[in-house]
Parts: C-alpha cells; structure tokens; sequence
C-alpha cells in the first residue's frame, strides 16, 4: 500500500516537472525573441552610435579581460572546493529517511551547480576575450619565441 502511493507521487511529480520544464523553455524562448527583436530595432535605428559604442567597449574589455580572468579564476579555485565541501557535509548529515530534507538538499545541490556553472561560463567567456586581445600580438610573441629558441 505504502509502496503504491510513493509510486503514484513520483509519478505525479514526473508529470508536473515536465509541466514545468515545457514552461520553462517556453518562457526562455519569448525572452530570447524579445530581446533579439529588441537589439534588432536598436541596431536598425541607432545602428552607428550603438557600433561606436560597442568598438569603445571592446576596447576597455580586452584591457581588463585579463586582470578579469585572473580575479574569476581564483575566486572560482576557492569557491568551488568550498561549495563541494558543504554539500558533502550536508549529505554526511542527511538522514534517508526524510524526503523534505532530501528535497531541500536535492534544491541546495541545484543551486551550487548553478552558481558554479555560471561562473565557468563567465570565465570562460572572459577568456575568449583575452585570447582575442592576445591574438593581436601572437605573431609578435611567436617571432620573440623563434629568436629565444634560435640564440639558445
């Protein structure tokens, strides 16, 4: 009897999280459209000052990418051992008998993957930006490699 009901909740739960996951995507796509609309009649109507505007920020961005990338990566080299330590720590206390506990720990777990996740995707988004910067002087650097290589 008590095995019938927790497969009839999981059941109702399965359906009601693809309800979810459907809006969700849903929701994700109308952002997106109203967003791409919304760049689209900027550029099409301010399409020169937005295009300057965007060369300026690029070229404050490629200045900072780097000390940028240096400040996510430490950050992310402390913050995530922190974050996989807690949720060890929270799972060593778990008791398997409550699943509101197990919920809250499942929520927890989600959010950290995430946090971390974000991060990385920033980091490496940063880092796209600096390898760019540093793709100007690349041949430049690949010449001084040569000459350091040749002398030796």
């Amino acid at each position: 009897m008590r095995r019938t009901k927790k497969m009839k909740k999981n059941k109702v739960r399965k359906e009601t999280d693809k309800k979810t996951a459907v809006m969700q995507l849903v929701i994700m796509a109308l952002i997106g459209a109203v967003i791409g609309g919304t760049g689209s009649i900027i550029f099409v109507f301010w399409g020169e000052d937005v295009g300057h505007m965007l060369s300026q920020m690029s070229k404050y961005l490629t200045g900072a990418a780097s000390w940028v990338l240096m400040f996510l990566s430490l950050f992310l080299m402390v913050a995530a051992p922190l974050c996989v330590r807690n949720i060890k720590e929270r799972l060593d206390n778990w008791h398997q008998e409550e699943e509101e506990e197990a919920e809250k720990l499942q929520q927890y777990m989600e959010r950290v993957q995430m946090f971390l996740a974000i991060f990385m995707n920033v980091t490496m988004c940063i880092c796209g930006i600096a390898l760019a910067d540093l793709a100007m002087y690349l041949p430049g650097f690949t010449a001084f490699l040569l000459c350091i290589t040749e002398v030796q």
